[in-house]
Parts: C-alpha cells; sequence; structure tokens
C-alpha cells in the first residue's frame, strides 16, 4: 500500500476533510491535496504530527497497509459539526489588533510627551526632549516587535485556518469596528475644535484665562495623546473587520509559501555545480 492509500483511509476514519487535517498537520489545504495525490511527501516534522494524530509509526504510515484500520467512532469528528477555532485564531488576532494600534500610539505621543519634557525644562531642556521620545518609540518599538514576532510564529505554524466565523460574530466584528471608528474620529474632531484659534474668544467671553494658561504647558501632550488615541482606535477597527477575512489570510500564507519555495529554488539553482557536458556544449 502507499502513503497516499493510507492518508486517505486514516483521514476518512476521522470523518476529516482536507482542511481539517491541514490545520490540525499545520501546512495548506493544497498541501493535503499534493499528498493524497502523490504530487509530493510531507516533511519529517509533518510525517510525526500525522503519526502521533492517527497513532501509527512512520513506517507503518509511509510503507504499511492501515487501510484494514476500522474507524473510531470515540476519536471521529462530529459528521457536518460547525468548524470551531482549533487553533486559537481569534484570540491571537484580538490580542494583535490591540497591539500593532497601541505600539504606533506610542510613537505618536512620544511627541507630546517630549513637549512636556521641553516646557518643564524650558530655561535649558539639553537633549531631554529626544531621550523622552525615543523612550516612548523604543517602548511602541517592543510593542510591534513582539507583535509582529508573534504573528509570524502564529501563521508558521499555521499556514491554514479553516473558516469559523459565523454571520453573527462578523456583524459583531462589524459593529465594533464602527464603534471604534466613531469614537477615533469623534475625538479628532474635538482636537481639532479645541486647537481652533476660534476657541480663543470663548476662552475670552467664558474668562477662562486663568485655568487655561495653568494648563497650558499641558497642550501638545493632549494634543499628541488625543491624536495617538484617535489613530489607534481607527486602525483597531480596521484590524477587527480583517480578523474575521480567513480567507485573505490564507490566501497571504499561501504566497508567503511560494515565495519561500521559489526563493529555495533560486538559491539551490544557484549552489548547484554546473554540468561540465553543458559547459563543453555551450
Amino acid at each position: 500500500m502507499s502513503f497516499r492509500d493510507n492518508l486517505q483511509h486514516l483521514r476518512g476514519t476521522r470523518n476529516m476533510t482536507q482542511s481539517e487535517l491541514a490545520m490540525l498537520v499545520g501546512v495548506s489545504r493544497q498541501s493535503v491535496a499534493k499528498w493524497e495525490a502523490e504530487k509530493s511527501y510531507p516533511e519529517m516534522d509533518k510525517l510525526i504530527k500525522l503519526c502521533d494524530l492517527f497513532e501509527c509509526t512512520i513506517d507503518d504510515l509511509v510503507r504499511g497497509d492501515l487501510t484494514g484500520s476500522a474507524p473510531d467512532p470515540k476519536r471521529a469528528l462530529p459528521e457536518g459539526a460547525p468548524p470551531v477555532d482549533a487553533c486559537g485564531y481569534d484570540e491571537h488576532m484580538r490580542r494583535r489588533a490591540w497591539e500593532v494600534p497601541a505600539g504606533i500610539a506610542l510613537f505618536i505621543a512620544g511627541f507630546g510627551v517630549a513637549a512636556v519634557v521641553t516646557s518643564l525644562n524650558a530655561s535649558n531642556p539639553g537633549a531631554l526632549p529626544y531621550v523622552a521620545y525615543f523612550a516612548c518609540a523604543a517602548v511602541g518599538l517592543c510593542v510591534l516587535a513582539r507583535s509582529f514576532a508573534a504573528q509570524w510564529s502564529f501563521r508558521r505554524q499555521h499556514p491554514y485556518i479553516e473558516d469559523f466565523y459565523t454571520g453573527d460574530q462578523r456583524a459583531a466584528a462589524r459593529r465594533e469596528a464602527k464603534r471604534c471608528v466613531a469614537g477615533g474620529l469623534a475625538l479628532a474632531c474635538l482636537t481639532l475644535v479645541l486647537i481652533n484659534p476660534g476657541m480663543i474668544a470663548v476662552v475670552d467671553v467664558a474668562n477662562l484665562w486663568g485655568p487655561v494658561m495653568s494648563i497650558n504647558w499641558m497642550a501638545p501632550f493632549l494634543l499628541a495623546v488625543s491624536l495617538a488615541t484617535s489613530a489607534a482606535l481607527i486602525l483597531h477597527a480596521v484590524m477587527t473587520v480583517r480578523r474575521t477575512n480567513i480567507a485573505r489570510y490564507n490566501r497571504s500564507c499561501e504566497r508567503r509559501a511560494e515565495d519561500a519555495s521559489q526563493l529555495v529554488a533560486a538559491m539551490e539553482a544557484r549552489l548547484t555545480p554546473p554540468n561540465p557536458k553543458e559547459l563543453e556544449e555551450g
């Protein structure tokens, strides 16, 4: 028996689709299809995962005959059951949808922190404002680096995700995104109104110059924080909607895999020594 026959039979005993097997093993659905069409074979780490999943040895899976094994109802997936988030995709993407906006917001808020440091050391600020800004930027860079590293690792482990989101879940994500966009735009508009020169007349009429001057040094900081929060909310809204677009995630992983395979093939072609006969013919 061939590896293809064994894999198809074992997958059938668990009521698994190619997509479900791909998600559990950590490959694309196309990879499973190629395995069963004998167009390619899994790497060693994938073989080990298959053996752990189907409780068999590599020798039996590759060269043995497992087509006589009976279905195991206790381990089989419920037939017709809706897809589930078996990889923790939703939790990972929700955390990322806050980390990336937070990291970018720190870059913007750093200008406000630098302005406050400048005001507090007006006589001789020196390099303190630059140190303050780059400190905020460094924290933001660390947050972004952690988020992108986690995303790279997750994509590498789970290059295919079966779409498990329901219509209600997608609608809830769109509602959350609309609230974030509305809040971000409202905050940005409020900021622009407060810094508008026309507010001077309002302050003058209401005789609020005393309180305003007392916090005047905080104005750049409040402006920067307001704009940073506004940008973070809008970016979070975009990432919230994208979170439910699993087809886009799968296409992105496929493109990355194709680019990586092309790069490996190009490197192998460059490292392969030329054939002496071809050189003579040339």
